[in-house]
C-alpha cells in the first residue's frame, strides 16, 4: 500500500467506484449544459454508492448530524446540479444560504425550481 498523497482530497475516504464512474458521464454532459440531478442530497441510502460513509464517521461511528450538515460538498463530486426540495415559512437568511453551501465547489449549479 502506497503512502497517500498530501494533494488528494480525501486520500483516507475514497470515493465510492459508482460515484467516480456517475461523476465522470455526467460532467461529461454538464459541459455541453446537459445538467442532471437529484431534488434532494440528504439521502442515507447513498451510503457507499455515492456517499463514503466513513467520511462522516465521528469517533468511530456515523454521525447523521455531520452527515446532514456537510454531504452537499460530497454530492457535488457527483452530480453538478441539485434542487432543495423543502419550503420555507420564512426566506432564509444569507447566514443561511451560506451554512449549506460551505464546502461546495463553485460550480454546484442550484435548480430554483424542480418537476417532478
Amino acid at each position: 500500500m502506497g503512502t497517500p498523497s498530501l494533494f488528494d482530497d480525501h486520500p483516507i475516504n475514497p470515493r465510492p467506484a459508482f460515484a467516480v464512474e456517475l461523476g465522470r458521464r455526467l460532467s461529461a454532459l454538464a459541459a455541453r449544459e446537459v445538467y442532471i440531478g437529484t431534488s434532494s442530497w440528504k439521502y442515507e441510502g447513498w451510503l457507499g454508492q455515492i456517499y463514503s460513509a466513513e467520511r462522516y464517521a465521528t469517533r468511530g461511528r456515523f454521525s447523521k448530524q455531520k452527515f446532514d450538515s456537510t454531504c452537499l460538498a460530497e454530492y457535488a463530486e457527483t452530480f453538478p446540479i441539485v434542487c432543495g426540495d423543502f419550503s420555507f415559512y420564512q426566506f432564509p437568511t444569507v447566514e443561511y444560504w451560506s451554512r449549506l453551501f460551505t464546502g461546495s465547489p463553485r460550480e454546484l449549479k442550484s435548480a430554483s425550481r424542480c418537476r417532478k
